[in-house]
Parts: C-alpha cells; sequence; structure tokens
C-alpha cells in the first residue's frame, strides 16, 4: 500500500540573514535532520527547497568479476559472524577492501571484521560464557580494588 503523501504549506519569514527555520511538522514530514544538506533551486517564480539524499555507494562503484566474489564471501561471513560468532570466521583483507570500496562496510569499522578481531571476539564471549567475568562495581575505587586483588592471586 503507497504512503499517502499530503501536501503541507505554510508561511515563514526570512530573518536578517537570509536564513528560514523550517517548521517541525515539515522537517517531519520528509525527514529532515540537522546537517542535512538541502539544493535550493527556482521553478518560475518559487523558491523549491528538497533534501539531497546521499546516493548509495554500492551503485556507483564498479567492481571487477574478483571483487563481486569477494563481495559475496563478505557478505556470506558476515552473515554468519552476526548469526554464529563460535562457528564462524573474520574476513580476509581482499574481503574487507571490497566491501569498504563497495560501501558495505564503513571504513572506520573494517578491523572489526578481521580474523584478528573476530578471534579475540571469540574468547571474550567464551569467558562470559564460562563465567570468568568480572562483578559490577558501584564506582572507579571498587574496580580498582578488585583488579589489586585478582593481581595478587595471580602472582
Amino acid at each position: 500500500m503507497e504512503r499517502e503523501q499530503r501536501k503541507l504549506m505554510t508561511t515563514i519569514r526570512l530573518n536578517s540573514k537570509y536564513q528560514v527555520t523550517i517548521p517541525e511538522e515539515i522537517r517531519g514530514a520528509v525527514g529532515l535532520g540537522v546537517g542535512d544538506v538541502l539544493e535550493v533551486s527556482v521553478d518560475h517564480d518559487k523558491v523549491v527547497l528538497a533534501p539531497r539524499r546521499p546516493a548509495k555507494r554500492s551503485r556507483e562503484v564498479r567492481l571487477t568479476s574478483d571483487e563481486k566474489r569477494a563481495l559475496t564471501r563478505a557478505k556470506r561471513k558476515m552473515k554468519t559472524i552476526n548469526e554464529d560468532l563460535f562457528g564462524s570466521r573474520g574476513l580476509t583483507p581482499k574481503e574487507i577492501a571490497t566491501a569498504v570500496k563497495a560501501g558495505l562496510i564503513p571504513k572506520n569499522e573494517a578491523y572489526s571484521w578481521t580474523e584478528e578481531c573476530q578471534k579475540d571476539l571469540r574468547a571474550s564471549m567464551q569467558d562470559y560464557v564460562e563465567g570468568r567475568v568480572s562483578p559490577a562495581f558501584d564506582d572507579p575505587s571498587e574496580a580498582i580494588a578488585y583488579l589489586h586483588k585478582e593481581a595478587e592471586k595471580r602472582a
């Protein structure tokens, strides 16, 4: 079922810096948020503001056949990691580079999909499953005291 489009109209005033405030009802209707970019154009005698949505990178990027295969493997591995951490393996550098290029993984999150990181996550999760966790602390001094006791046990 198609979403019904409502036509909303209101009156606003230019301030001394030629700026306007878009009313909340209008912002909500088109999903505008702080920092969004708007295109400004003139249509006959009307000023038109239109949200400029970022293009999806996966549609812009051309991948070689080798990269397409790497991207398919990356998607499969990511699905497995999300569904079964213990039965999964991290992505290879080639798979990560291709997934970043295609926009599947933000560049700043690439490390979290490596086998090195996934191995550490599996070890941490195994510790949790086996009850090797610290208690909750009400303040930092309790945490420090706990760590000192644990260090003494191991010394």
